[in-house]
């Protein structure tokens, strides 16, 4: 899951990758290796330990936890298909200024649109193409809600869009 600010460590998404794991051959290890350095600059100095190698795992199911009582299995085939998300890259940028900016919207979002009539505060939480998530807060204890776009949103400017559309209906329901 991309785009995700949390405040509480065992609300954060993880995946469990299931599927048979072998080292990868010594044809492939100077491929594996340039990659992982790409990705990790600073284990240079680790990487030729003679202990250290590289294992290529076939992914046959994934178990998905999003957090607290948000879980499923993804069969591997489903996972080959999927790509990665558009907005991974702006995620963080658009969640900083919702939560800066926005906070009367982000309360009207969870008022008018997730049905949380005791919101006092909303904090945008994650963002994907789809939709976002949020955690409001209610007189009863915090309640995460997800909200999903009309259409999908693959730029930062279709998530404005859809945000100001969402916020206008928000505010004609309350």
């Amino acid at each position: 899951m991309c785009g995700i600010l949390r405040r509480e460590p065992l609300a954060i998404g993880w995946m469990t990758l299931l599927g048979p794991c072998a080292r990868v051959s010594d044809a492939e290890r100077a491929g594996a290796r340039e990659v992982f350095l790409a990705a990790q600059p600073s284990a240079s100095y680790y990487v030729d330990f003679r202990d250290f190698d590289f294992f290529r795992l076939e992914p046959e199911s994934i178990r998905y936890v999003g957090g607290f009582g948000r879980m499923s299995w993804v069969r591997g085939d489903e996972y080959r298909l999927a790509e990665p998300d558009a907005l991974a890259s702006s995620a963080a940028g658009i969640l900083a200024h919702m939560n800066a900016d926005h906070a009367d919207a982000l309360v009207a979002y969870a008022k008018g649109l997730a049905n949380v009539a005791g919101a006092t505060a909303a904090t945008m939480s994650a963002i994907d193409r789809y939709g976002f998530e949020m955690t409001v807060t209610t007189p009863d204890g915090p309640r995460a809600v997800r909200l999903a776009f009309d259409a999908e949103c693959t730029t930062s400017d279709a998530v404005r869009r859809a945000m100001v559309a969402l916020v206008k209906q928000a505010r004609l329901v309350r």
